[in-house]
């Protein structure tokens, strides 16, 4: 058997071949491009074998640029607030590569040029997983961001945008995923089959929490974390096919499911 390495190289030499005898252009080295505005059918998809996440046109299907993820298992989407011009990466990094000493930590970038802004240190441990969907949000307003961490207890990092600096941590025991319900609120996915809706104050510290009543099995069919928001609603949908939407304009509530 070929090393895995020989084989990648014979790939890659491979697939140069083929665009040098197709004609294909060379990049000019040292071209220096800014990103157009960022439409609303633009959306950031993870590349978990480069650790990058790359930002597609939905209009176009054309690539317009892609951010680097430290060497995090799978890259959380970049979050985008149009106000500030910026994007922000929830990143982790290692001292030796893939083991040392680790930092989670928050880059800024100009959502223009995507030149580095600053960063912002985490105390807490970022969680990941395979696709790390619902793992980082901005809340509405775009004051406060929130990140999902779970080592081995679960809870949520809060990081003021305004005052680029590391609010706090909130202990939410049993529930997972971030989805922002309002400039100082978001809801959690809980491991029984409610959703926990989570209140801050004016400084971004936990002011209240209220569950909602089950609606959904967590052993018979549970819900996937990719929800979509409409409005004050969230709508998630479950392994089989069911369709569950939660209300969070008050109380959170179960308003409505159906089969898709």
């Amino acid at each position: 058997m070929r090393r895995p390495g020989r084989a990648l190289g014979s790939v890659l030499a491979a697939l140069l071949l083929t665009a040098v005898a197709r004609g294909a252009p060379w990049e000019e080295i040292g071209q220096v491009a800014t990103l157009p505005a960022i439409g609303d059918h633009s959306v950031w998809v993870a590349d978990v074998v480069f650790s990058h996440s790359l930002l597609y046109d939905g209009d176009s299907g054309e690539v317009l640029a892609t951010i680097d993820a430290g060497t995090t298992l799978s890259p959380k989407p970049p979050l985008f607030s149009r106000a500030r011009g910026e994007f922000y990466s929830v990143e982790i990094d290692y001292s030796r590569g893939r083991r040392g000493e680790r930092v989670d930590y928050v880059t800024i970038y100009d959502a223009t040029t995507l030149e580095v802004k600053g960063e912002i240190l985490l105390p807490t441990r970022t969680s990941e997983s395979a696709a790390s969907l619902g793992y980082a949000t901005l809340l509405d307003g775009g004051r406060f961001l929130a990140t999902f961490n779970q080592f081995p207890a679960t809870s949520v990092s809060i990081v003021d945008l305004d005052a680029r600096s590391f609010v706090g941590e909130i202990v939410t025991a049993g529930c997972a995923g971030i989805y922002a319900t309002g400039p100082r609120s978001f809801a959690m996915l809980c491991g029984d089959g409610t959703m926990l809706a989570v209140a801050l104050d004016a400084s971004g510290r936990k002011a209240g929490m209220t569950a909602s009543e089950r609606f959904f099995d967590v052993v018979e069919d549970p819900v996937m974390m990719a929800g979509g928001r409409i409005g004050s609603r969230w709508v998630f949908v479950s392994y089989a096919g069911r369709a569950h939407a939660l209300d969070f304009a008050a109380q959170p509530a179960a308003v409505a499911s159906w089969w898709l």
